[in-house]
């Protein structure tokens, strides 16, 4: 089994493999989503360019992923699945007052700072043909998730929120096997992630919050 990624149409989205160690991103005022959503939907879209052949020849392509829960409808063509998360996410701050500094300045002037690293898991869920079928994919997804020598885990760019760079590292990964699922004539693989990312948000001028002080100086008045 070969696993490669192909020439991606635009439809597939933005997001991109970070392709070298040390790689700088220009953060920028875009900001489609909160952190979770922006986490869901860089996995959602990187996934969506991946595809497998096996050694007989038969390609295989996921042919949909919703980066919510799926409904029905989702599921008409397989493979197809979802990515979602398992919690609530957690928050950590970086500082009591994250500061506005020349080197976190925007180009329309305005500022961006990093309130806190936010983290949560997230499940990768895909149901399947058949058992050969999710074999594939399961290989597929663990090569794409661990691609570089250099880190474990995969490294994402994300344009939709500010740029940023999202964090994905492989925890655990099973097959969802029921009565229901096999009668169905779907069989489904399960993979859980743990992804970071730094929390982003944009001020004006002067941040909100911030405090100002105004001197005035009346050089007439009488010293007592």
């Amino acid at each position: 089994m070969s696993v490669f990624r192909k020439p991606v149409p635009k439809a597939h989205g933005e997001t991109r493999l970070v392709a070298a160690r040390g790689e700088r991103v220009e953060l920028t005022a875009r900001c489609d989503s909160d952190a979770r959503t922006a986490l869901a939907r860089g996995l959602r879209e990187y996934l969506e360019t991946l595809s497998t052949t096996t050694a007989e020849g038969r390609e295989i392509r996921i042919a949909k992923l919703v980066d919510t829960w799926p409904d029905a409808m989702d599921l008409q063509m397989l493979p197809s699945g979802a990515v979602y998360a398992t919690g609530d996410g957690e928050y950590e701050a970086n500082g009591l007052a994250p500061g506005l500094r020349s080197s976190n300045r925007l180009p329309d002037g305005r500022y961006i700072t990093t309130p806190a690293e936010y983290t949560v898991e997230l499940a990768v869920e895909i149901a399947c043909r058949d058992k050969a079928e999710r074999t594939a994919l399961g290989k597929l997804l663990e090569d794409a998730l661990n691609p570089h020598v250099w880190m474990a885990g995969t490294a994402l760019v994300l344009p939709h929120y500010h740029g940023a760079i999202g964090v994905y590292e492989l925890l655990r990964g099973g097959y969802e096997d029921s009565p229901d699922t096999t009668a169905s004539g779907r069989w489904t693989l399960r993979l859980v992630l743990r992804g970071q990312v730094t929390q982003h948000r944009v001020h004006g001028l002067v941040a909100d919050g911030q405090p100002t002080t105004r001197v005035t100086v009346d050089e007439g008045a009488a010293t007592p």
